[in-house]
């Protein structure tokens, strides 16, 4: 009895084993701690994909032929929706104005680390991106390290809608410096803003 018992367990085990691996994992998880701040929070994943792809578009290395005002044309997305693929949204927030704040990780051209973290803020309009704004980008580093420093940076980025106080901390924060600027209108990094 017990023996059978062992079998029909084990047997229900491994079916429900081999039907959770074919699932999609949704969104990571969150280290503990910053749960609030998990981005499937606020889009589901098919959402989040489209977000990023819109992110990505201000964020992310213009196509070839596109300049700061083209590269939001249609004709662009799918250049740009392969390019999210190299993106990972690590923190997102929604604000009780209804802004919201981002920490992701992007590409990065860098021999310290093939990654870099970037900070920065937004507003949502009929499923649009409004008034977009990166605020920091960190060193280059690994996922590992770069998530530990969004670990410290993001929460001061949701109290205090900004990073101020890392700045000049180049361990954190690589930019904004007292040479490199964002530009709101181009919406890039730029050294003649002033």
């Amino acid at each position: 009895m017990n023996r059978k018992l062992l079998v029909i367990l084990m047997i229900s085990v491994l079916v429900l084993s081999a039907c959770r691996s074919g699932k999609k994992a949704e969104q990571p998880l969150a280290p503990i701690g910053m749960e609030q701040y998990a981005p499937g929070k606020y889009f589901s994943p098919q959402e989040g994909d489209s977000l990023m792809v819109d992110l990505v578009t201000y964020i992310g290395v213009k196509p070839g032929g596109a300049t700061s005002q083209t590269r939001f044309e249609p004709r662009f997305r799918t250049y740009y929706t392969q390019q999210a693929k190299q993106f990972k949204m690590l923190f997102l927030h929604k604000s009780e104005e209804a802004l919201y704040y981002y920490y992701l990780l992007r590409p990065a051209r860098d021999l310290k680390g093939d990654r870099r973290g970037v900070g920065g803020r937004f507003r949502m309009e009929d499923g649009r991106i409004e008034c977009f704004e990166e605020l920091f980008n960190t060193p280059a580093g690994d996922e590992e390290s770069l998530g530990h420093i969004g670990e410290s940076l993001f929460p001061e980025l949701v109290k205090e809608g900004n990073a101020d106080r890392f700045l000049g901390n180049n361990q954190y924060i690589e930019w904004p410096d007292e040479r490199l600027k964002y530009d709101k209108e181009l919406h890039e990094w730029r050294y003649d803003v002033q």
